[in-house]
């Protein structure tokens, strides 16, 4: 396991006390011939009320984040900040509760092809249905590339170019949705200029994603991703009401609707996009 980041294709996020997820990220990368560095993780707990406050202000058309989302996208933008201080083209991010196919070292140990125009690649899945446009070849001759143009949720697993990580580090001075939102919903993509692809099948997945198989160990620590949750609603208490925004947001959110379908029936109309099942495969 290699602690410098400018010589390796991989990074996976991991908080110190989170021994058994560490040892379970590095047992898979190491039987797949993979060097990788740990990312200590932002331990959400840790955040006092007005560091929350400050990184999530409370305010209509933001997200109030519970401490364990912001902990995570500051994990997250921990791992953007090593990739832009780095020489590597592109690194692929993990977070430490995922299972690797079999085959995944096809994919990263080497990542030259990745397009040099490619800023963000998704390699897990929830194991849903998404619009995808533009199939292309993948690695290797049995996994391919498509766009994606409906929201995906998790950030178990991406592949993010350095001119991007450093994007986005920069622009995530403050936080406004949880990180997985941020990079994979079009609300918040196309403010950013994120033209995301999606690696299918998958070559990894989430723990809570996969209910076919439970392959974390029985002592990997639970997910604090939820934690907080009663100081997140003392913080939602703190928006103000403001009756004109509420109304604004109600007369637009028909339109938005609309405006959505239209984009897929347009993609869909012209022989360009399909709905299509996006798996995990060992």
């Amino acid at each position: 396991m290699t602690t410098d980041p400018t010589h390796t294709t991989c990074l996976f996020i991991n908080l110190d006390t989170s021994t058994a997820r560490r040892d379970h990220m590095i047992n898979q990368f190491t039987a797949n011939g993979l060097k990788a560095t740990r990312i200590a993780a932002v331990d959400g707990s840790q955040l006092d009320h007005d560091e929350c406050n400050r990184l999530n202000p409370c305010r209509y058309g933001w997200q109030v984040m519970s401490k364990g989302e912001i902990g995570c996208f500051l994990s997250h933008r921990k791992a953007w900040k090593r990739i832009a201080d780095g020489n590597q083209r592109h690194v692929a991010v993990f977070e430490d509760d995922i299972k690797l196919a079999i085959d995944a070292a096809d994919c990263l140990s080497d990542l030259s092809w990745v397009d040099p125009d490619c800023d963000l690649i998704k390699l897990d899945t929830s194991e849903g249905k998404m619009l995808i446009t533009d199939q292309r070849d993948g690695p290797g001759r049995s996994r391919s590339l498509v766009r994606i143009h409906s929201a995906a949720i998790s950030t178990a697993g991406y592949i993010i170019s350095r001119h991007c990580a450093q994007r986005l580090f920069d622009a995530t001075k403050t936080l406004p949705a949880p990180v997985d939102l941020y990079l994979f919903n079009p609300k918040y993509r196309k403010q950013h200029r994120l033209t995301p692809w999606q690696l299918m099948p998958a070559i990894c997945v989430q723990q809570a994603a996969h209910e076919t198989e439970y392959f974390l160990s029985g002592d990997a620590e639970i997910s604090a991703i939820n934690a907080g949750r009663s100081a997140t609603l003392a913080r939602k208490k703190q928006i103000k009401p403001n009756r004109l925004n509420k109304l604004r947001r109600e007369l637009s959110r028909p339109f938005i609707r609309l405006a959505n379908r239209m984009e897929t029936a347009r993609l869909i109309y012209w022989g360009k996009g399909s709905w299509a099942d996006l798996n995990f495969r060992e």
